[in-house]
């Protein structure tokens, strides 16, 4: 006799003895006091983003008397990192800015990274990116109480959506990610993190706007990019660079990021290059080989260091 043979006999006669309602209190206490039970495939075997499926125990649950949520401090969840991403440069910088504006940030690294140490961690952050006060730490468990928690992709949504020691849940969005894959678990749940009522601050209008197709608050920041490599007088009428922007991008200064399409409605990406018309890089359209009407506006982010766009979003 198996062990669910033997668990399903015990729950009839206990049904028949003290009836549905008893049987169904009884059950609902064990589960509890059981925790949570791990999701198994069919050959036994965890499934794949168990942090999905399983709570993730905190050691702060919620912010207490005895260690309350400092005002001005963000926890930001971040995936793993190496020593040059673009997404991560973004988010570095934003912390810059918020460090500037007087805010506490802490670095988490959620789900695998190859790195050993906080420090470590830390050191390339700094020494890669920006030169922050803000620490890197490995794993969230020890998240302590903050006024303000981010996320910044769907696999650290699912950390932040467990972590009740803040005050407020923010999901910084830099790409709609179910669109990374094809159909299958991954774009699932890549999709139901746009379902936990995080407020949410995002790369360009149009995330903004798919972000309140499904109930989210959302507001948008204008992607920027660097004028000193991309402007109109960078670029030559064949499409490549001039000999100093060769020389600036050589020597690594000005790495940029490509501001927002819908700046300019008027360029359109060809199907093929037609030899007939002359050709040029459309700094709005950001190293993208595309025609450039005589009135092509551009928009940037001054120094990358106080000055914002009118309209974008602030913590």
């Amino acid at each position: 006799m198996t062990k669910l043979t033997r668990v399903a006999g015990k729950g009839v006669r206990f049904l028949r003895t003290h009836g549905l309602r008893a049987t169904y209190k009884a059950a609902l206490r064990r589960l509890r006091a059981s925790g949570p039970v791990a999701v198994k495939a069919a050959g036994g075997e965890a499934l794949p983003y168990g942090f999905a499926y399983d709570p993730i125990t905190y050691r702060h649950r919620s912010a207490t008397a005895a260690e309350p949520a400092r005002p001005k401090s963000v926890n930001w969840v971040i995936p793993n990192f190496y020593g040059s991403s673009g997404g991560h440069r973004t988010i570095f910088r934003l912390a810059r800015g918020l460090e500037g504006a007087g805010y506490e940030v802490r670095f988490h690294v959620f789900g695998e990274t190859h790195y050993v140490s906080d420090s470590e961690a830390t050191e390339v952050m700094r020494a890669h990116y920006f030169p922050l006060k803000a620490a890197v730490h490995l794993g969230v468990t020890q998240m302590p109480p903050s006024e303000i928690c981010v996320a910044s992709s769907w696999e650290t949504a699912y950390a932040v959506r467990d972590f009740d020691a803040c005050r407020r849940k923010v999901y910084f969005v830099q790409d709609y990610e179910p669109s990374f894959y094809p159909a299958s678990t991954e774009s699932v749940l890549a999709e139901n993190t746009y379902r936990f009522g995080f407020d949410c601050i995002c790369a360009g209008r149009w995330l903004a706007a798919k972000m309140r197709e499904h109930g989210n608050r959302a507001e948008s920041f204008d992607l920027a990019y660097d004028p000193s490599v991309y402007s109109p007088g960078a670029w030559t009428t064949t499409g490549t660079a001039s000999s100093s922007t060769r020389a600036t991008r050589r020597a690594g200064a000005g790495r940029s990021w490509a501001c927002c399409r819908s700046r300019c409605s008027s360029v359109v990406a060809p199907r093929r290059r037609s030899s007939s018309s002359a050709r040029t890089t459309c700094p709005t359209a950001c190293r993208s080989n595309t025609r450039r009407p005589a009135s092509c506006p551009s928009q940037s982010w001054p120094s990358f260091t106080g000055a914002r766009p009118s309209g974008s979003p602030s913590l």
